[in-house]
């Protein structure tokens, strides 16, 4: 995730002076850009070798490994907890459960999630087809008592010197060996683009803003 979009993303929320988590932060390379701005700040990630390169990385963040469908965390713990482009990897409706419970009141989930059909969602689906998860975290999220402060799409780019270095960045972050079909399968989607220099790709990002029903006592999320 690049400058531009988490400047979109704070931009709608304040930071300072909140207690906030982040929930699938992996290696920490995001969270260390925004980790001077909350008065307190965890990442948590279920990937023990990704949270061990941030704690290396990043030795001042508490970095912990956790899952979001279980918060190791007590009751209204946080006032931020933000889903960096994870609540589709996870059991949607436990994460958001759990997340209502560690929210104190007033808190909110931030929410940051892939749209279909962008230029980088159509190079991604050919590694992993994410588009039927983000459809049923919509769902849910359509059908449950959250409240909707903030709901938006925005459309940052992505830019590779040329397309060599997108090959090289898709096999890594998907950790899949070298693969010609699927160079191949990347050129068709590209079309005319894969000559550019640089290459610049447009994505598409949902950001939305929830506050938990306040007239939950239990401050859990009834779905």
């Amino acid at each position: 995730m690049h400058a531009e979009t988490l400047g979109h993303v704070f931009r709608a929320v304040a930071l300072k002076g909140k207690r906030m988590l982040e929930v699938g932060c992996g290696d920490g390379r995001l969270t260390a850009q925004y980790a001077h701005l909350p008065a307190s700040l965890v990442g948590l990630d279920p990937s023990e070798r990704a949270i061990g390169l941030a704690r290396e990385r990043h030795p001042s963040i508490d970095f912990r490994v956790g899952s979001g469908e279980d918060l190791p965390f007590p009751e209204a713990s946080f006032d931020l907890v933000f889903f960096s482009l994870s609540l589709h990897h996870q059991d949607q409706a436990k994460a958001l459960f759990e997340t209502a419970r560690v929210l104190d009141s007033g808190g909110m989930a931030i929410v940051l999630e892939p749209t279909p059909l962008s230029e980088v969602d159509q190079v991604c689906a050919i590694m992993h087809n994410e588009r039927e998860a983000l459809a049923r975290t919509q769902e849910l999220i359509r059908d449950s008592n959250w409240q909707v402060a903030l709901d938006e799409e925005f459309n940052p780019r992505w830019r590779f010197d040329n397309v060599q270095e997108l090959y090289q960045h898709l096999f890594d972050y998907y950790a899949r060996p070298w693969d010609h079909s699927i160079v191949e399968q990347v050129d068709q989607v590209l079309k005319g683009k894969a000559h550019d220099v640089p290459l610049f790709l447009q994505d598409g990002l949902r950001l939305m803003l929830l506050h938990p029903d306040p007239t939950d006592e239990d401050r859990h999320v009834r779905l």
